[in-house]
């Protein structure tokens, strides 16, 4: 008895019966319209820019960055809250407390705006109360696809950045 050989078929495009391009395209525009005209929170990105920054071949830091031009993005801030961090200083472990920022941003806006936001870059946001504070964005999220990133698992449209606060020795632009 010959075998016979089973084809796998494997979709090329999603079947559009329930969910089109055009209709992914329409809840995206009236997220960006929510998000980047009503809510209007902005934060500027500060990219490090790595080619012309000489970093320690041991631990791969700088102690002086050189900065691409600053980005204005129009995010969602999702929590702003106190984090604990622990600390050694001179082999005695302290708690401190450190502002975390977690914030979400459309991926059209950032390919519209040609820039990609990369572990290590800065933000800096005005509260409005303290004035400008500036984070080091820890989560860039460059792995987005997942299911609650996606429109009924389309593909994915958003992102979400973690940042925490850092001190003016560490970034004063």
């Amino acid at each position: 008895m010959a075998s016979k050989k089973i084809k796998q078929h494997l979709p090329l495009n999603r079947v559009d019966k329930f969910f089109s391009e055009s209709e992914f395209d329409l809840e995206v525009q009236m997220g960006r319209e929510w998000l980047e005209g009503d809510l209007n929170t902005i934060v500027v990105l500060f990219r490090v820019d790595l080619s012309k920054t000489i970093v320690d071949d041991l631990y791969g830091e700088s102690k002086t960055k050189h900065y691409l031009p600053p980005v204005e993005l129009k995010v969602r801030i999702d929590s702003l809250e106190e984090s604990e961090l622990e600390t050694r200083d001179g082999g005695v472990s302290a708690r401190e407390s450190q502002l975390k920022m977690s914030l979400s941003i459309f991926t059209e806006q950032l390919v519209e705006k040609n820039c990609e936001v990369s572990r290590g870059d800065y933000l800096g946001y005005n509260d409005g109360v303290k004035g400008m504070r500036y984070f080091e964005i820890i989560n860039a999220d460059n792995r987005n696809f997942s299911l609650n990133k996606t429109i009924m698992g389309y593909k994915s449209y958003w992102r979400r950045l973690t940042a925490i606060q850092v001190d003016s020795d560490v970034f004063n632009p």
